[in-house]
């Protein structure tokens, strides 16, 4: 059985990091020394049914002639935002973003979502 949440390495400091899937894709951080400090960056999905829910699962973005496609769920995707949000974490504080005006803020322009179901 694999382990709830990994630890990441960024800029030579440890990280733990989960997902979740809630009305799209919260991603989860905070320092391995301290779980008090968290940040939880939501990724929300567009459209719901009762059947089906739909969640945004690979993201096509460019920046400065860069073009990539991340998958969400991925060690890429955190380690990016983990390292733009270095000095973000505080202590017994949880910190709520989302993730599309977190990404137009570092810089990044969103050009296709891709989305995934959850059945």
């Amino acid at each position: 059985m694999k382990r709830k949440f990994r630890i990441i390495t960024v800029n030579h400091q440890k990280y733990a990091w989960w997902f979740s899937f809630q009305h799209g894709v919260k991603l989860h951080f905070s320092p391995q020394q301290d779980k008090t400090a968290g940040i939880t960056v939501d990724f929300p999905s567009e459209t719901s049914d009762d059947f089906y829910a739909v969640f945004p699962l690979f993201i096509s973005m460019q920046k400065a002639g860069i073009s990539c496609r991340i998958k969400l769920i991925e060690p890429k995707m955190s380690s990016l935002l983990i390292a733009y949000l270095q000095d973000d974490f505080q202590s017994r504080k949880q910190i709520f973003l989302n993730g599309f005006d977190l990404l137009s803020e570092m810089g990044w322009h969103v050009s296709g979502i891709e989305n995934g179901f959850d059945w």
